[in-house]
């Protein structure tokens, strides 16, 4: 580069301090854009956990789940992104376990979890199965929270009647604890999943998703992530 500089200092000395200024005009650009640019201090590694403050509210979680994280232009953390293998939550291991994370079809073993800020997701479960009203009046849910047509591994399931999802409702005293929706046979996906959504605390949501293989382990696997995550 410096050569073709002299080149043109003396061939073209107009195009030479062209070159130059517009160098230098991109490299203050770059330098304002770095100094602008928060630092991350809501997502911090100590020892064997990564520490992270969520909606106001300090956790941590073990490093070896961790997937990645989302944070806003002002450095806010928006979401914490997780996995391990099924049923018993094993960590990745690059040496050992790198292609059961990496499935060729469908989710495998994998489950996929993330921890939610509220201004990302405002509403708790019992309020999304309130508020979706237009959701619900195309569903088997429409109209009849409380009945089901079937009840097994203590969730109350909805069979949809339509290409929708089918939903999974676990209740503790009238309140809904957990809810899941997994793709219905009428879907005819090849690997059907599932997705569940759950409050981990008032200023913490969850959701987590995984092959619907491993429907039956719905309550192993909420107790297990619950336990991956300390509120501080």
């Amino acid at each position: 580069m410096t050569r073709y500089l002299e080149i043109l200092k003396y061939r073209c000395p107009f195009i030479a301090l062209l070159v130059i200024v517009t160098a230098q005009l991109i490299l203050t650009a770059c330098s304002d854009s770095t100094a602008k640019k928060p630092e991350k201090k809501n997502f911090i590694r100590k020892g064997s956990e990564y520490h992270f403050i969520l909606s106001g509210e300090p956790a941590s979680v073990p490093a070896v789940y961790l997937k990645g994280s989302s944070e806003d232009y002002l450095g806010v953390l928006r979401y914490v992104k997780l996995w391990a293998l099924l049923p018993d939550l094993e960590a990745y291991d690059k040496t050992k376990n790198h292609y059961d994370f990496h499935p060729k079809k469908g989710f495998g073993k994998v489950v996929n979890f993330k921890l939610i800020s509220r201004s990302e997701r405002p509403a708790k479960i019992n309020e999304i199965i309130r508020t979706k009203v237009e959701d619900l009046k195309t569903t088997p849910l429409s109209g009849r929270l409380g009945n089901y047509d079937e009840y097994q591994n203590d969730l109350e399931i909805y069979r949809s009647r339509t290409y929708k999802d089918d939903a999974y409702l676990y209740r503790n005293n009238d309140k809904i604890g957990s809810y899941i929706r997994c793709s219905s046979k009428a879907q005819h996906i090849p690997y059907p999943s599932c997705k569940m959504l759950w409050d981990v605390s008032d200023h913490i949501a969850a959701e987590a998703v995984f092959s619907m293989d491993y429907i039956k382990d719905w309550k192993t696997m909420l107790t297990n992530i619950n336990g991956l995550i300390h509120i501080n």
